[in-house]
């Protein structure tokens, strides 16, 4: 979480940003004058015959984060007590805006600023400590200097990233702010950054002691010093399904859960039937919502998602996190078992966890948990595969290798070589077998997924063991009741 001072320090790295593309593409020598980026009210920057080119960038409203607006509800008790600290979560909204005297400058100085922000649509970690870090660079007249390290420790290490987006404005819009500024008009592009999440650093009152945990993780990850990441840092993010954003659902159900990946097109899961839609329990982990299957037909069908290339996959991690207590053969998501890969919850003879893939020739390997995960709490599960790796398949369960035995010797290899995918093209599924081989097509084994599931990552990569954790601290930290 971040400090009250994370508001400036997001205005202060975007600023920083600015600047340094305005040097790397020397744009003082385009335009023959020397550039200035501000970050000041419009009605303050004084226009003459003479101004000098001039990029501005200025906060003009804040609104609540829809997707984190719940997190960490109820924050008090009926007695008054506090029970938690519930993050103040924030999307920031800026107008970027070009001055210039002379023909052209304007237009040329917002161009090079939209595509900046354009190549870099978060604002990194390491930028922030860049801009932040001590001692700060960002100036006396914007931030203490001496808090420059704090809010760099703390804007750096929010366990989401802070994303930046072009907002689309109308004439009418665009015109009533101008006029509420008092202002004269000048070249804009408006701008979203989302999400600033700020703590309140209170005492909170102690719960009572609970006889079973319900976020199961490995001891080691919480205390480690590996750096907490968000999923997108990570090379190879394909799929990203979150239950808090993004999720569109009425009293039937929900209809779209929209990936998050950043990828284009979005890999959206979508549910068009209103009786097949999983239900949305707005309070389920850590304060955070979840997706509820019934076991019976609920599943999500996944679009711009396909695969239809002999050996496509050398690579491959799937996460999920997810809670069921029913014994019922269940699949978490698939793209075909016989063609692709398929990770479930109940699989096989011995209906345990199950990560199935299948290989260029066409030879299916079965991963097995060697026990059941149906005891009603929730488990991370990670299905894990490397061509040529030895072993090339492992699956993870709450952070600990539980298949094959790591003490096996030699470590198993189970495709020998051989990348994923018999170039049959089949499209996936939430919640189902698939068969398809179109978007929303066939659907088998029906063994509809029956509990609660709040995110899923897919990544067309063999995560190293470094980024594995990385993301297991990410799952214990966004979800640790």
């Amino acid at each position: 979480m971040s400090s009250p001072l994370a508001i400036a320090a997001v205005s202060a790295v975007m600023k920083d940003l600015l600047d340094n593309a305005l040097v790397d593409h020397s744009v003082n020598a385009t335009l023959g004058a020397l550039v200035t980026v501000t970050a000041v009210a419009p009605d303050l920057i004084e226009l003459n015959g003479d101004t000098d080119p001039q990029l501005n960038l200025y906060l003009y409203r804040v609104t609540p984060n829809q997707g984190w607006r719940n997190a960490g509800l109820p924050s008090m008790s009926a007695n008054g007590q506090r029970l938690a600290n519930p993050p103040l979560a924030l999307d920031l909204h800026y107008l970027l805006t070009a001055y210039a005297s002379q023909d052209f400058q304007a237009e040329i100085l917002l161009g090079y600023a939209m595509q900046m922000l354009h190549e870099v649509p978060v604002l990194t970690r390491d930028a922030i400590r860049t801009t932040l870090g001590t001692p700060s660079p960002v100036g006396d007249d914007l931030l203490p200097p001496a808090l420059g390290s704090f809010v760099a420790a703390d804007l750096a290490d929010q366990v989401e990233l802070v994303k930046l987006t072009l907002d689309q404005m109308s004439t009418e819009e665009i015109s009533k702010l101008w006029a509420a500024f008092g202002a004269t008009y000048r070249p804009t592009a408006a701008y979203r950054a989302s999400v600033v999440l700020i703590d309140r650093r209170q005492p909170v009152h102690a719960p009572l002691p609970v006889q079973t945990r319900q976020f199961f993780v490995r001891s080691s990850l919480e205390g480690a010093t590996t750096p907490i990441v968000s999923p997108e840092e990570i090379d190879g993010l394909q799929l990203w399904l979150r239950s808090d954003v993004g999720v569109t659902y009425d009293s039937d159900g929900v209809a779209r859960w929209a990936d998050q990946s950043g990828n284009d097109p979005a890999h959206d899961a979508f549910q068009n039937d209103d009786a097949l839609r999983p239900a949305f329990v707005g309070h389920a982990l850590g304060g955070r919502p979840a997706l509820r299957f019934d076991g019976v037909d609920d599943y999500l069908a996944l679009d711009n998602l396909r695969y239809d290339t002999a050996a496509e996959l050398d690579g491959l991690t799937v996460c999920a996190l997810v809670r069921s207590h029913e014994t019922q053969r269940q699949v978490i998501a698939s793209f075909d078992r016989s063609e692709a890969w398929r990770l479930a919850l109940k699989d096989g003879t011995n209906v345990n966890v199950g990560w199935d893939t299948a290989d260029e020739n066409g030879t299916v390997r079965n991963l097995r948990s060697p026990r059941a995960y149906t005891d009603g709490n929730w488990h991370l599960i990670c299905g894990w595969f490397g061509q040529g790796e030895t072993p090339d398949k492992r699956l993870f369960i709450d952070g600990e290798q539980v298949a094959p035995n790591p003490a096996t010797d030699p470590p198993p290899t189970f495709h020998n070589g051989r990348a994923l995918g018999t170039g049959t093209t089949r499209f996936g599924f939430i919640g189902v077998g698939s068969e398809a081989s179109t978007v929303d097509g066939a659907r088998g084994p029906n063994w509809f997924f029956a509990g609660d599931l709040v995110e899923v990552l897919v990544y067309h990569r063999a995560l190293t063991d470094e980024e594995r954790e990385q993301l297991e601290r990410y799952f214990i930290t966004r979800y640790r009741p």
